[in-house]
């Protein structure tokens, strides 16, 4: 003991006696002292075999025992990817915003100097401020399909996007699958590939066709999520073909609102089937889909929900898009921020509107609902 209180010796993060998230147990006054000053006592809470303890050992990978992105209330969006250090030497990881600690990351045993005041961000299970949900949400493992036709023309808008996704990768603990398009004045497939080196990413090269676009890519990898377990997130490369400062603030807003909240993700996929940002009851022409479908291509589905139904993206250009119009009703696509009126178009000053909201909910949590979907 040092001045009358036991010195702590090992890694133990919690901050009382009572429930222990990382160990799965309620700990008595007793058993909290000998979890922070008994190794052995440690050791065996770690490995599930500890005083209170009635489960089998886990052999979960670390990041989702002690430091999963759904727990942490304090954690918010991305900021920035930045380089750290481990014992296998220099990695990069994604900062995210804390608001407790300013900035924090979720990879155990990665150091990281945070620029802006010189400390270690916070590894958030680590962290004895770290206030997981009282109840969190699990859908299974997270998915991701993205499509990306590397036009030279538009190289920095896909490079620019590829980034968006690969500073949110550790969000998709199942497969990342990622559709390349190809033509004459596109840049290869490699190049797509060694923006991604490294990712744990496999790829689906098609030929660019002007009437299908992703639905070129997406039908195979549809065919490979089928059987698997958890949700998919649908994305793309937005603005390959129309860069404009409004086209980059929407496919800002679709990366943020899909991947950098995941607890409302994924809370709304426990909900309903399919979840978006921008919902716009409006529909394709031909054939008709049931008079919805997310504005800009970026959506979560529930795989059980979409095998079930056999659903496959239509054989046309807009395929992508109209796909959760076409297989689910309106009541069944919950949305992230809220209802778009038929003629409303992000590609305008809708998507300033549309950003000044998003930072104000982010600032505040603001959870009042515009629809009785809204999540």
């Amino acid at each position: 003991m040092r001045n009358g209180r036991h010195e702590i010796v090992t890694d133990c993060d919690c901050v009382g006696p009572g429930v222990c998230d990382r160990h799965g147990c309620t700990k008595t006054p007793h058993w909290y002292q000998l979890c922070r000053t008994r190794a052995d006592y440690f050791r065996l809470w770690e490995e599930g075999r500890g005083p209170g303890q009635s489960r089998q050992p886990d052999s979960s990978p670390r990041r989702e025992r002690d430091g999963s992105v759904f727990d942490c209330r304090h954690r918010g969006a991305v900021v920035r990817t930045a380089l750290g250090s481990d014992e296998s030497g220099a990695r990069t990881v994604t900062l995210h915003e804390c608001r407790r600690h300013g900035h924090c990351h979720t990879v155990d045993g990665v150091r990281v100097r945070d620029r802006v005041d010189g400390r270690d961000a916070t590894v958030c299970s680590r962290c004895r401020d770290r206030q997981p949900s009282r109840s969190t949400p699990h859908v299974g493992p997270l998915h991701v399909y993205f499509h990306v036709w590397p036009l030279r023309t538009g190289a920095d808008v896909w490079r620019w996007n590829i980034d968006q996704l690969r500073q949110r990768l550790e969000l998709f603990n199942g497969r990342r699958i990622v559709g390349i398009a190809t033509s004459s004045d596109a840049e290869p497939p490699e190049a797509v590939e060694r923006e991604l080196a490294g990712c744990d990413c496999e790829f689906v090269v098609r030929p660019n066709d002007s009437d299908l676009r992703e639905v070129a890519t997406m039908t195979p990898a549809l065919a490979r999520l089928r059987d698997e377990p958890g949700a998919t997130l649908v994305s793309h490369a937005k603005g390959v073909t129309r860069s404009s400062e409004a086209v980059r603030r929407w496919s800002r807003l679709c990366w943020a609102l899909c991947c950098d909240h995941p607890e409302r993700v994924v809370r709304g996929l426990e909900r309903f089937p399919l979840v978006g940002p921008f919902r716009k009851r409006h529909g394709f022409d031909k054939p008709p889909p049931r008079g919805w479908h997310y504005h800009g291509g970026f959506y979560w589905f529930r795989n059980d929900a979409v095998a079930q139904r056999n659903a496959v993206p239509e054989s046309a250009w807009h395929g992508s898009e109209s796909f959760p119009g076409r297989w689910f009703e309106p009541s069944e696509g919950g949305v992230f921020l809220f209802d778009l009126a038929q003629g409303d178009l992000l590609y305008g000053h809708l998507s300033q509107r549309l950003q000044e909201r998003y930072e104000t909910w982010r600032r505040t949590r603001d959870r009042s609902h515009t629809s009785s979907s809204t999540i």
